[in-house]
């Protein structure tokens, strides 16, 4: 396993039983940027690949650059990587000297994926979107790597997890329209559809802590997750206060599309009459249920994590919810991490794991979380890990979209495990993403 943060990285070889902490300045040589801190990380199980998303440069005076790097399970472990840089200038017609920002991966059944957002400093305010897609098997070779790329003026692209044989994007484009691209793997050429919804608020998202700090500053309207099972799309993000749902607070919107026709097949959405939900991050299971994973907050509650799922043992239209840790304390400025990240708990899994964090404090509080039902797990126990609380009794099932219970590790018939991966980190914007191997 293989964990991320803003600043650091760690690797597990016992599913999250215990990490080993590595630095991302002293992974690789000196470079001509400066390495920053958006980072993601997947795990490609066809050719036993773990792929490491490292953002470089300042986004100012030094616009820099994506680094990918890729290394097999053993090699992850050792701290041995196979590296290449992307910058603003390797995109069809991108921009020179671009900032680069917001880096995102997939992968399909033959090609890695990635979508950057670029800023440039010489147009203020404007903003575009790069989308790369590199061969895996070049990537495996360790070799010489050519691509395919496109530069769209506009907002945030996200790429979707658990691609095969075609890829999908999507941006919002409209309170009421998000935008589908299209990419087989036999085609060099994406399509676009609207797909529409409705109307959600057009102001911006506001997600108040306890100490006045608004941990959607920066969120905007930007899709923050996408997944794919039993040939339905799905986008997640988060939306403000009204819409078409009249919400008190901010919360997760979420579409969902049929692939085959790409018409909207329906639009659940997770919001409480208690608190504000902000980004959102999803998965399917090996069965097409949905699992997110979410921060939550409100004038009373710090910065909080939650996890939602959408399965069998839920009531139509409902979702079964628990609190996977409260925060004790909120960020010192208008900004929350916006990288949590979902993954199912194995290519054939039904169960998801989740990366998350709070604050205790002081202290950024960083965890690793199994969720799923007993019966899912594989060996009908939680897997060996540092308990952050004691699981509680199932409770009496929430109504409808009135989420989370207050308290800790709640409904057992939903959560295997938790554990901590490690304390004294005072960034106050923590981002986490994780990959997993899992026999």
């Amino acid at each position: 396993m293989v964990i991320t943060y803003n600043w650091y990285t760690a690797v597990s070889s016992d599913f999250g039983a215990t990490f080993r902490y590595i630095s991302p300045v002293e992974s690789f040589p000196p470079a001509t940027s400066t390495f920053c801190c958006d980072q993601r990380v997947l795990y490609e199980p066809s050719r036993n690949l773990f792929v490491w998303l490292l953002q470089y440069g300042d986004g100012r005076s030094d616009p820099g650059f994506e680094r990918i790097a890729i290394a097999s399970p053993a090699n992850a472990l050792a701290d041995r990587w196979t590296y290449w840089d992307i910058s603003a200038q390797d995109v069809f017609g991108g921009w020179p000297q671009a900032a680069s920002d917001y880096g995102q991966i997939a992968v399909s059944s033959n090609f890695l994926y990635m979508t950057v957002n670029y800023d440039t400093p010489t147009v203020p305010g404007a903003t575009a979107a790069g989308v790369f897609r590199f061969p895996l098997d070049q990537l495996a070779a360790g070799g010489r790597l050519t691509w395919l790329s496109s530069f769209n003026l506009g907002a945030t692209i996200t790429p979707i997890q658990g691609a095969s044989t075609t890829m999908y994007f999507g941006r919002n484009e409209t309170t009421t329209s998000v935008i589908l691209l299209t990419w087989p793997e036999s085609s060099t050429q994406t399509t676009l559809a609207t797909i529409f919804h409705g109307a959600s608020s057009p102001s911006s998202p506001r997600c108040m802590a306890p100490n006045g700090i608004d941990l959607c500053g920066i969120t905007g309207h930007r899709l923050s997750s996408g997944w794919i099972a039993a040939g339905v799309i799905g986008f997640a993000w988060t939306a403000a206060a009204g819409g078409q749902f009249s919400h008190p607070y901010s919360y997760v919107q979420i579409v969902r599309i049929d692939a085959a026709s790409q018409r909207l097949v329906d639009e659940p959405s997770l919001w409480s009459d208690q608190v504000a939900y902000l980004n959102a991050t999803g998965a399917s299971s090996a069965r097409g249920e949905l699992g997110i994973g979410v921060t939550f907050v409100s004038s009373s509650r710090y910065p909080s994590s939650a996890f939602a799922v959408l399965d069998r043992s839920t009531p139509t239209g409902s979702w079964m919810a628990l609190t996977v840790r409260e925060g004790t304390a909120g960020p010192a400025r208008n900004r929350w991490g916006d990288y949590q990240t979902v993954a199912r708990a194995g290519p054939n899994s039904n169960s998801w794991v989740f990366g998350t964090f709070t604050k205790q404090g002081t202290i950024t509080e960083t965890l690793f979380v199994w969720v799923g039902h007993d019966a899912d797990s594989g060996t009908g126990s939680s897997p060996t890990a540092t308990p952050i609380a004691t699981v509680a009794p199932v409770p009496t099932a929430p109504p409808a979209a009135t989420i989370p219970p207050t308290g800790a590790s709640q409904a057992r018939a939903a959560l295997v495990g938790v554990g901590e991966l490690g304390g004294n980190f005072t960034a106050t914007d923590v981002e986490a993403v994780l990959a997993e191997l899992r026999a």
